[in-house]
């Protein structure tokens, strides 16, 4: 009889053990998909940021200063609109539109320039701080405020930033 009780008590602490096994793997199983479903929202907003950028540039080019003077530049408001419209038009298209804010500066001349504390938040694109563009161009800053899905319990639903900055420019052949 001492041994049926014993099995017993071992078969019940194995069950208990078991059930906090597979609590710990869903945890960690959501865990992961929680960082795969940042990572991927990353990278979509810096192609997004980037794709703005670079239709900036190429729609805001001022083919008269190339005519006029040899050397191309960008018109500041046909590139800011561009990068900006495009910007929209994707962040529309994903549904984040009222998660996002951004920046955009246009360089528009042809001489090395500094936009102090842009991007705002250092290594959002994976540079050490401030932009310093040598030939005509568009920087895009852009911020997502994320709200975990599976996490949001750790830390009480505070939205998760997203920073990525991408840049495009323009040269003279």
């Amino acid at each position: 009889m001492k041994r049926s009780l014993s099995v017993k008590r071992e078969s019940g602490q194995t069950t208990a053990a078991a059930m906090l096994a597979v609590l710990v793997l869903v945890v960690l199983a959501a865990g992961g998909v929680e960082l795969a479903r940042l990572g991927a929202l990353r990278l979509w907003a810096y192609r997004a940021a980037e794709a703005a950028a670079v239709t900036g540039t190429s729609l805001g080019r001022d083919y008269a200063a190339y005519i006029a003077g040899g050397e191309i530049s960008l018109e500041i408001a046909a590139a800011f609109a561009a990068a900006e419209e495009t910007l929209r038009q994707e962040l529309d298209a994903k549904g984040v539109s009222a998660l996002a804010s951004y920046d955009i500066r246009v360089h528009a001349d042809n001489k090395p320039g500094l936009y102090s504390g842009f991007p705002p938040v250092a290594h959002a694109g994976m540079i050490p701080g401030d932009w310093a563009p040598t030939a005509p161009g568009v920087g895009v800053y852009l911020e997502l405020r994320i709200t975990p899905v599976m996490y949001g319990w750790i830390n009480g639903n505070a939205p998760i930033p997203l920073r990525v900055f991408a840049a495009a420019s323009v040269v003279t052949p």
